[in-house]
C-alpha cells in the first residue's frame, strides 16, 4: 500500500477554510457635526442668494432710468447729426466762389443792374 501516490501541486493544495462572519457590536455614530455643517452651508448659501436678489431688485430701476435716458441721448445725437449735416452743406456753398453772388443777392436783396425784378401783383383784389 505504499505505492506511489500522484502528488498534487503544492500551489494549488491551499486548505480551503470558511469561517463565518463575527458579528461585531454596532457602534453608534454621531450625524451631529455633519448636519451642522450643511446646515451652516444652507444658511451662507441662502443668505448669500438673498443678497444677490435684493441688488437686483435694486438695479432694476436704475437700468430703466439709464435706458431712458440712452433713448434720449441718441434722439438728441440723430438730431445734431442732422445740424451737423445742414451747417456742412451751408458752410461748403459759402466757401463756393461760383455761387457769391447769388449769397450776396440773396443776404443783401440787392440785384445786378442787367437783372430784372419781378413783382407778382394780384390782378382781381378781393373787396373785403
Amino acid at each position: 500500500m505504499n505505492a506511489t501516490q500522484p502528488q498534487s501541486p503544492t500551489h494549488l493544495a491551499k486548505p480551503v477554510t470558511r469561517s463565518t462572519p463575527v458579528i461585531l457590536p454596532h457602534k453608534q455614530r454621531s450625524y451631529k457635526p455633519q448636519a451642522f455643517e450643511v446646515t451652516a452651508k444652507l444658511a451662507v448659501n441662502l443668505l448669500l442668494s438673498a443678497t444677490a436678489v435684493a441688488a437686483l431688485v435694486h438695479l432694476l430701476p436704475y437700468l430703466s432710468s439709464q435706458q431712458t435716458k440712452l433713448q434720449e441721448m441718441q434722439s438728441e445725437v440723430k438730431s445734431a447729426t442732422h445740424r451737423v449735416k445742414q451747417a456742412k452743406v451751408q458752410f461748403d456753398r459759402n466757401l463756393d466762389p461760383r455761387q457769391a453772388r447769388q449769397i450776396m443777392q440773396e443776404q443783401t436783396n440787392k440785384i445786378e443792374p442787367q437783372q430784372l425784378q419781378i413783382v407778382w401783383t394780384d390782378s382781381n383784389p378781393k373787396s373785403p
